[in-house]
Parts: structure tokens; sequence; C-alpha cells
């Protein structure tokens, strides 16, 4: 007789988790509304718009869902959001605080190192941001809020828009 055995399947996530520990009573996951799904410079700059509120809510959630349906293979900046998300996430890790508010966009008319069909300027203020394991202490990446200014690359592909690189000065 043969021993059986058997295989635990992980199912795939279908949608971004809708709980966490950053998320407030009512708060629900951002959505992609039909101006950024346009081929457009519009669609670019609404796009870049909700990549910022796709990582206040990874942040929220300790969930990458959101950003890995929308970035660009070989994104390093998208990469490492969600290398992080899912390290701290495997770890039984949360984030407490970490907001962001967004603050503004524009096109941006510079190019840069990264070939993109747009370059957005964004601004936003990330609010102080503490990791939180259930075995070890907190570990704070900072104390007070931080102002970003960010290139946000956006190209269109075969499925709408995807984040390129993001790039924070």
């Amino acid at each position: 007789m043969q021993p059986s055995t058997s295989t635990t399947v992980t199912p795939t996530p279908t949608g971004p988790k809708t709980t966490g520990a950053g998320v407030r009573p009512g708060e629900k996951p951002p959505v992609l509304d039909a101006i950024a799904k346009e081929h457009s410079s519009t669609g670019a700059l609404e796009f870049a718009v909700y990549y910022i509120k796709a990582l206040d809510w990874s942040l929220a959630t300790t969930d990458p869902y959101l950003l890995k349906q929308i970035s660009a293979p070989g994104c390093k900046a998208c990469e490492g959001y969600v290398n992080a998300l899912n390290e701290l996430a495997a770890q039984g890790g949360t984030v407490q605080g970490g907001r962001i508010h967004f603050r503004s966009s524009r096109l941006f008319g510079g190019t840069g190192d990264v070939t993109a069909d747009y370059i957005v300027e964004v601004a936003y203020t990330q609010a102080p941001l503490t990791r939180v394991f259930p075995t070890a202490s907190p570990s704070k990446d900072s104390t007070k809020p931080t102002t970003y200014h960010s290139h946000v690359f956006v190209s269109w592909s075969a499925t709408g828009w995807r984040i390129v690189e993001e790039e924070s000065s």
C-alpha cells in the first residue's frame, strides 16, 4: 500500500484585501476610474494618481495585490514595494501609520533615464511608519511625516497603463 500524499495549494487572491492594520472604518480599496483607462495624456496622469492610491492601500493592508496588477515587468521600485510587503506579511508583520496623503500631480515635460510614454510628477506626504511584528520590537522607519516629489513613469500596453518606474526625490 502506497502512503497517501497531499499537496496544499494556496489560492491566488482574486482581489485586494479589504482589511488590515491601517484600514480606517468604512474605507474601501481604490478603484481605477474610467479616465485612468484611457490611452491619453489625461489617462496617464490619472493612472499615476491611482498608483499612489494603490501604494497607500498596499501599506494599509500589507497586501501588494493592487501594485502587482499595475506594475510593468522590470519596475524596480514596484518590485521593491511588493517584495518588502510580502516579506513583512510572511513574518506576520503589519504597518502602523505610513498612510499617504496625495498632494498634486502634473505631466512632467522633461526626460529621464527610463523609457516611458509619459512621466508624471506627483507630490505626496507619508505619515510616520512603524513596522510591527508579533514576536519582535516594532521598527520605526520614520518619526515625522515625509514629503515626496516623485517621477512616475507610465507606458501603455495591450492591457492598459503600467507603471514602468518611480523615482523619488
